[in-house]
């Protein structure tokens, strides 16, 4: 299974893909961080492009391994693409 991994920052994030078999990742892009609508459809082109059946986003810690407010933004923004690609139909 090819997944799609993304690393959400405020002004980049980057995109790495697995292998079709899901065990090793490579960079793929880095997406400029504009608009948070255009960056979605830009992901979920991606992943249709691509054939990506699974997205992975990393999950920002604190060096002592708290969640801080970066977390809160890219799970926010997590639930925001995720609710996107169900309404979206990738699988068609």
């Amino acid at each position: 299974m090819r997944s799609l991994g993304l690393d959400v920052g405020d002004k980049r994030t980057g995109v790495a893909i697995s292998d079709p078999q899901g065990i090793l990742a490579t960079p793929l892009t880095v997406l400029v961080s504009k608009d948070e609508d255009d960056l979605i459809n830009e992901i979920l082109n991606l992943v249709k492009q691509h054939k990506a059946e699974c997205i992975v986003v990393g999950l920002p810690r604190r060096l002592n391994g708290e969640l801080g407010k970066q977390a809160n933004k890219v799970t926010a923004f997590a639930d925001k693409l995720s609710w996107q690609a169900k309404r979206s139909n990738l699988n068609q």
